[in-house]
């Protein structure tokens, strides 16, 4: 893939993103990047990435994710690094927007009206030495580098817990809703709301985004329908 632009925090995922709103014809908010969402999925699905480039796709996907839940089920709290990843994703992309937009006015003039042209010489490479360098000054010096190198330290090593599978879930809301019974959101937002436990009610938040995931996946291949009496209602798949 070639981006037009890959600078510093300016790369690909953002890049893409900005695409996607401009194609919209939309400004860059949380409800524009709620919009996007399915379509920057279907983008990273369609094309082959580095695993490089793949570990900075999935990062902004996630927070999409994020953000389109909780424009659907906002009664899922953030914690305060979760809003800080969606804060700093919209700040990233209005920065790009403006570099992009200095970009397109400032290549028109590139080379043009040049005031000091480069001067290329044909210099044969000398080596000439400062008296002052020494095999044993070299030695020293060499001495204290290896010294001032830092100690190569093992971190420990972490399993990720995987809390809950979304083919999982899809697999249970398929038997749930093939055997006639109804799945809600109160259904999946009940046990976050009851959760005292920190750790109980961070698992149950994540079932809940998974869940909401399951049922978008459910609709989209035609296996079920939603129906949703108002806005900020409750959703009903059957």
């Amino acid at each position: 893939m070639d981006y037009l632009v890959k600078y510093g925090e300016f790369e690909g995922p953002v890049h893409v993103l900005l695409e996607l709103i401009q194609n919209r014809k939309m400004h860059v908010s949380e409800v524009s990047l709620a919009a996007v969402t399915e379509d920057f999925l279907k983008f990273v699905s369609d094309h082959a990435l580095s695993h490089s480039e793949m570990s900075s796709f999935i990062v902004v996907a996630s927070t999409l994710v994020l953000i389109k839940a909780r424009s659907l089920l906002p009664q899922i709290e953030l914690t305060d690094e979760e809003e800080s990843s969606i804060g700093d994703l919209t700040e990233r992309i209005r920065q790009y927007q403006v570099v992009q937009r200095y970009a397109e006015l400032l290549a028109p003039m590139y080379l043009k009206n040049v005031s000091f042209e480069r001067i290329t010489k044909d210099t044969a490479p000398v080596f000439a030495p400062d008296p002052q360098i020494t095999s044993t000054g070299l030695s020293g010096l060499l001495e204290s580098m290896l010294v001032a190198f830092p100690v190569l330290e093992k971190l420990p090593e972490k399993a990720v817990k995987v809390v809950v599978r979304l083919e999982e879930v899809i697999e249970s809301l398929s038997k749930r809703i093939s055997a006639g019974m109804a799945f809600t959101s109160r259904d999946m937002m009940d046990s976050y709301k009851n959760a005292a436990d920190p750790t109980e009610r961070r698992h149950a938040k994540v079932f809940a985004v998974v869940s909401f995931l399951a049922i978008l996946e459910l609709v989209k291949k035609g296996l079920g329908n939603v129906m949703q009496g108002n806005q900020f209602g409750d959703i009903e798949l059957t």
